[in-house]
């Protein structure tokens, strides 16, 4: 492991997030699904896990630039799960049209200004 990076504790085990410096709290989580054009149910079950698990972290997980097809099958599987925090388990904003309006609704303006990197799976 990188000595550059952070320890998060989740219920399914410790998560080393390299690159992440000690000192920086991580709040979201942005996927750029502009390569993705078809996702299965199996997909729609390992994000709504993921989904959950930051969510308990106090993370937020953003999906950008989802087709509509791709969109409609994460609605139909019930992604992203009802809030149940807010009244009538209103599910939370997480499909945004690009990768910029999801860092402009996350607030995160000044990690594009200042240059940092971005790590792509």
């Amino acid at each position: 492991m990188n000595s550059r990076g952070s320890m998060f504790k989740s219920p399914n085990g410790d998560v080393f997030i390299n690159g992440l410096d000690t000192g920086d709290s991580l709040k979201h989580v942005i996927i750029d699904m502009t390569s993705c054009s078809f996702v299965d149910n199996d997909t729609v079950k390992t994000f709504s896990s993921l989904y959950s698990d930051l969510r308990k972290l106090e993370i937020a997980m953003y999906l950008a630039a989802c087709t509509k097809e791709v969109r409609k099958c994460f609605q139909a599987g019930s992604f992203p799960p009802a809030d149940g925090d807010s009244p009538e388990g209103v599910s939370p904003e997480v499909f945004f049209i690009s990768v910029q309006a999801a860092v402009a609704y996350a607030g995160c303006d000044d990690v594009i200004e200042r240059g940092h990197e971005t790590t792509q799976m």
